[in-house]
């Protein structure tokens, strides 16, 4: 089950709060603003399924097939070149489709699933 956590950034030092934080998401926050990461667990803090979230669900109707490719190449570093070989298509269509100017096929949705280890219907349109 997926958690909101609360994340409060203050300069000229980054503050998130919570528990349980993903290593991965502390060590991108923690690249992004060239800052050390100090985690401060909080009590207070409550367990909710994101994806009864209002937020959730308005950015959920936002995202588009090429937004998750591109979100689930970036998670394992990936370039759109690399991409596209294991895909068998061009670098380029790699770019169309994360900019939503090339649909997702069943057939690569399938692919796309396979090399991300994830859930096919990510990558077709709702």
């Amino acid at each position: 089950m997926a958690r909101v956590l609360p994340t409060v950034v203050k300069v000229p030092h980054i503050e998130i709060r919570g528990e349980s934080l993903p290593p991965a998401f502390l060590e991108l926050v923690s690249n992004y603003f060239h800052k050390p990461v100090r985690i401060i667990p909080d009590p207070d803090d409550e367990t909710v399924d994101i994806t009864q979230t209002e937020w959730y669900k308005k950015a959920r109707k936002e995202m588009t097939p090429g937004c998750f490719v591109s979100a689930e190449r970036w998670k394992v570093s990936m370039t759109q070149k690399q991409l596209s070989a294991l895909l068998g298509i061009s670098a380029q269509n790699v770019s169309e489709i994360e900019r939503s100017k090339r649909s997702v096929s069943l057939k690569m949705a399938h692919k796309l699933a396979k090399i991300f280890k994830t859930d096919l219907t990510k990558f077709l349109v709702a």
